[in-house]
């Protein structure tokens, strides 16, 4: 398989060869690794080159970055439905408008 490299500004270039935890573990490529082969290479059952690569693919660089992209995307903030806008507050009378002030109420959506 061919070898692969992440380069990010700022650190060191992280370089593995693509499969090599399938062809450690003597799983087909293409195929999922399953979950007793896993943890069995984490504890490094299958030798130290094994555990480098299943530390690396399931806890390490590769598996945060495969978290980042799958659903650590930040939800999108909605607007809150009772702060007014900075244009409704304008049409306030100042007396409402520091009634909704001194309530903590108001915040204004930008």
């Amino acid at each position: 398989m061919a070898r692969v490299t992440i380069r990010k500004k700022g650190k060191r270039p992280l370089s593995f060869k693509r499969g090599g935890l399938h062809e450690s573990l003597g799983v087909p490529q293409g195929q999922p690794i399953p979950p007793g082969k896993k943890a069995a290479a984490l504890r490094g059952e299958y030798g130290p080159k094994a555990k480098k690569q299943a530390v690396f693919a399931f806890k390490g660089a590769l598996a945060t970055g495969r978290e980042t992209v799958a659903g650590r995307a930040k939800p999108r903030k909605r607007p809150r439905r009772n702060s007014p806008t900075r244009a409704s507050a304008l049409r306030m009378s100042d007396a409402q408008l520091d009634r909704q002030l001194g309530k903590g109420k108001m915040r204004f959506r930008y």
